[in-house]
């Protein structure tokens, strides 16, 4: 595979506050094969492959400042407009990059949702979404995110489950919350009919003797993906038993397996010359060769000289 994608873009501001940029690129993708199993066709596809798939991109946003007592919030509406050709996916280009796609509101506005370069999304779209924060003095602060998009008709590039296969995309948000020692991330991905596809929840607490991190996340599993989906817990708490040492326990567990997957922990000692960490971890995972492991190790870091590790699973 060659590749080659120019790209040209322009950020402007204009007194208004209105934020904008406008980008022009070109995905030029040269491919040679052997071997080629496509859907449909009898035999194996051996040769050369190209394609030249220009694209262009106008972004907009306007962020909005408010105070009020002693705080202050912003309101940010954004959208975005990307103009593509439909195709560009030939039976004849292997897609070895991406299989697996995870729609969430980090790649909303990106000109390709797919993680790799073997597949394109074609077609004109629009992205549309809003942020909106608030920040007190004290240095508390909240910020929220809802956004969604919508194409001319369906796109059979995606599979069933990727929230992009639709007009309407699968609507994706955020709320995250940082008050003190305690943080609070919550995303979430639902479909128009407010089934959810994607749950996350993360928290973070932490004081000088002890932290505290903890999730939940719930994936609903995407048609023809090697990824099955998932719910599971995990969580984990470090102490500070001296000023020198800190231990940490940490475990996962399947809810829809009902199934314990991970527990494991540590032990680190540090000083100004030196950093020893040790720790054991059971993992229960049990699947075909895959049986399950218990190991240990071992790493000392001089830290003017190197690191030296070593271990082992039973």
């Amino acid at each position: 595979r060659i590749s080659v994608h120019p790209r040209w873009e322009r950020p402007v501001a204009i007194e208004t506050g209105d934020s904008f940029k406008f980008v022009f690129g070109m995905n030029t993708d040269l491919y040679h094969v052997n071997g080629l199993s496509r859907d449909g066709i009898e035999g194996s596809f051996n040769g050369f492959s190209y394609r030249a798939v220009p694209y262009t991109t106008m972004d907009w946003s306007r962020p909005l400042l408010r105070h009020f007592g002693t705080a202050h919030q912003t309101i940010e509406p954004m959208v975005s407009v990307t103009l593509r050709p439909y195709g560009g996916n030939s039976n004849k280009i292997p897609n070895e990059d991406s299989k697996d796609l995870e729609f969430d509101e980090t790649n909303l506005f990106s000109e390709n949702r797919f993680s790799g370069i073997d597949r394109l999304e074609g077609g004109p779209r629009v992205s549309y979404g809003a942020r909106w924060g608030v920040m007190s003095e004290s240095g508390d602060r909240s910020s929220a995110f809802l956004g969604q998009s919508f194409r001319l008709k369906d796109d059979d590039t995606f599979s069933e489950g990727m929230g992009l296969e639709d007009q309407l995309s699968d609507i994706v948000g955020k709320i995250k919350i940082e008050s003190g020692p305690l943080n609070l991330l919550y995303r979430t991905r639902f479909s128009t009919n407010f089934n959810p596809t994607r749950n996350e929840v993360q928290f973070n607490y932490g004081i000088p003797a002890i932290k505290i991190n903890g999730s939940y996340i719930f994936l609903d599993p995407q048609e023809n993906s090697e990824f099955s989906g998932r719910e599971e817990v995990s969580a984990s708490a470090t102490a500070r038993l001296t000023q020198t040492w800190k231990s940490t326990l940490r475990a996962v567990t399947d809810l829809d397996a009902s199934e314990m997957r991970s527990v494991g922990l540590d032990a680190v000692y540090e000083n100004e010359c030196i950093l020893f960490r040790t720790g054991i971890n059971r993992a229960f995972f049990e699947d075909r060769d895959l049986k399950p492991t218990d190991s240990i190790r071992l790493l000392l870091t001089l830290k003017t000289l190197g690191e030296v590790k070593t271990g082992f699973s039973m």
